[in-house]
């Protein structure tokens, strides 16, 4: 509602401009006493003056009109219309309601920040498990790879049974088989 004035002076009417009902930018209500939630979206953080429901729709992680709650427990980000990773550890696989990170890591055999990253079918324990955010293997890979996630090939040319290699630069680790030469036996050529 817009409010005109109209005085008197010297023998004229002046009428001054309206007066706005908006209230400055972060408030809201009768008397603009309310304050608009931090979790406005948009860089304004602006909400309707009357009755406080954000311009811009909501933060990442809340939800609501005036983006007053934050997301269900399962779901995260714009709208809480993301659900967190199934791979979440625990029962109710809770992550960062902004972020969709797992809030308690992944479960075995996952990792990255949202669990959604299978550890390498190659690390040496039976559940495959690997180290949270690098995927990087606990304890080592099974005989024939190398590597932090156990992703290379030892050479077919190492001696012995499995081809057994370094974990750290696939060097093989009982020599070559006869022919090869190098510390990855990966070279033809005779062992001196």
């Amino acid at each position: 509602m817009h409010t005109t004035l109209v005085f008197q002076a010297e023998d004229k009417a002046v009428a001054c401009p309206p007066l706005s009902s908006e209230c400055h930018k972060g408030f809201y209500g009768e008397g603009c006493n309310k304050t608009c939630s931090e979790h406005c979206g948009g860089n304004l953080n602006s909400c309707h003056h009357v009755n406080g429901s954000c311009n811009q729709g909501c933060d990442p992680g809340y939800t609501g009109s005036l983006c007053s709650q934050a997301c269900d427990l399962g779901s995260y980000g714009m709208r809480c219309s993301s659900n967190c990773s199934k791979h979440c550890y625990g029962s109710n696989n809770a992550c960062d309601q902004v972020t969709g990170t797992c809030n308690a890591g992944c479960d075995k055999g996952y990792h990255g920040r949202k669990c959604r990253n299978r550890c390498s079918r190659n690390c040496a324990r039976n559940d495959n498990a690997c180290e949270r955010f690098s995927g990087k293997c606990l304890e080592g890979c099974k005989p024939g790879y190398f590597g932090d996630e156990c992703l290379n090939n030892c050479s077919r040319n190492c001696a012995g049974p499995n081809n057994v290699c370094s974990r750290s630069n696939g060097a093989c680790k009982a020599g070559c088989e006869q022919g090869y030469t190098k510390d990855k036996c990966d070279q033809i050529g005779i062992q001196i």
